[in-house]
């Protein structure tokens, strides 16, 4: 057989026909990932959101509001912290385009596509998105409860995504020392919401005309030094700071790109989006991000490799011949009726 030679300059075909172009049969979790939007009408929702953002019929077609949505849901997945990234990795990937509904002759969109499109959508419809994909698990039973930890966010951004979330208003809220104040305890207060906020040392405090706020703080105070104060706290560390870490650490928004925080909170809640929908692919199919397969058939390859390991140990202890390549037998001398352990 003759050796092959890279070409080093190579006429492009005029023309190719659509059965020879190369298909992806799609990444597994990609694909199932692409069922949720599909089976909710998530396309239908997002364009109804963002009709008011676009005239009626001047002006040549954008792209799909669904599109822009998901290509922000793949940074978290592909732990990707800029728009240009997203859209270079977005063009490079088969299974990406066929995530995004675009053919191998057609182009996504680029980050420049992606920063104008997020300038036209406001805040309060990207925080629409966010509390629709947040009813998806809570739909499972992945969201219950009156208790609310925060962390790292406005208290009145979590109190009022809660209050859409769930039937009833939220009974108890849990935060750090950050969000200590006396407006807040006595704000909380006024609402019936049980406060478990850490109190930060501010020493000897003057209470002369402020009887409201310090019977809210001393409330909170009371509450935090009990059992389930402790439990609370506790449980925070645990889940909320903990998912926080995952959000900022593994989906890649230590550092953020973008310049304003109108434009912070924009990627951070589609960032928070992709996080819980991360949450119900591990409930309903085992794997919460596109690495835990990668790094689950990793894990199985290294156990196959440590029982074929174990096995020539075995062979050499009993005193067979060691092969180290083509097929082992055990047993007698091998006939065409044995089996074959590889």
């Amino acid at each position: 057989m003759a050796m092959g030679t890279r070409q080093t300059v190579r006429q492009e075909e005029l023309w190719v026909p659509t059965t020879a172009l190369p298909e992806a049969p799609g990444h597994p979790f990609y694909r199932r990932l692409g069922q949720l939007p599909v089976e909710h009408d998530f396309d239908t929702l997002v364009e109804g959101l963002c009709r008011k953002f676009y005239h009626a019929s001047v002006g040549r077609r954008s792209i799909p509001p669904g599109v822009y949505f998901r290509m922000l849901l793949i940074g978290y997945f592909e732990g990707i912290d800029s728009e240009r990234g997203i859209a270079w990795r977005c063009a490079d990937s088969l299974a990406l385009r066929s995530f995004l509904g675009y053919s191998l002759t057609e182009s996504p969109p680029d980050h420049a596509t992606l920063s104008v499109i997020r300038n036209r959508i406001d805040p309060e419809t990207h925080q629409e998105v966010f509390g629709w994909v947040l009813k998806l698990p809570a739909g499972k039973g992945l969201l219950k409860g009156r208790t609310i930890g925060v962390d790292a966010t406005t208290l009145q951004a979590d109190a009022a995504t809660a209050g859409h979330v769930h039937k009833v208003p939220p009974e108890e809220l849990v935060a750090d020392k950050g969000y200590h104040s006396n407006d807040v305890m006595t704000e909380l207060s006024g609402m019936g919401i049980r406060s478990y906020v850490s109190e930060p040392e501010r020493g000897r405090r003057n209470w002369q005309g402020k009887a409201a706020e310090r019977a809210a703080v001393y409330g909170n105070r009371r509450r935090i030094r009990g059992r389930r104060g402790k439990s609370l706290m506790r449980k925070r560390a645990e889940k909320v700071e903990r998912s926080f870490a995952h959000c900022y650490g593994t989906g890649g928004m230590r550092r953020t790109h973008l310049r304003g925080h109108p434009k912070i909170l924009k990627r951070l809640l589609l960032h928070a989006s992709a996080f819980n929908l991360g949450l119900l692919m591990r409930k309903l199919f085992g794997l919460g991000t596109p690495r835990s397969l990668a790094e689950r058939l990793a894990g199985l390859s290294a156990g196959i490799s440590g029982l074929l390991w174990r096995l020539r140990r075995l062979l050499r202890a009993i005193g067979r011949p060691e092969r180290p390549f083509g097929p082992v037998w055990l047993g007698r001398p091998p006939t065409p009726a044995m089996s074959l352990v590889a």
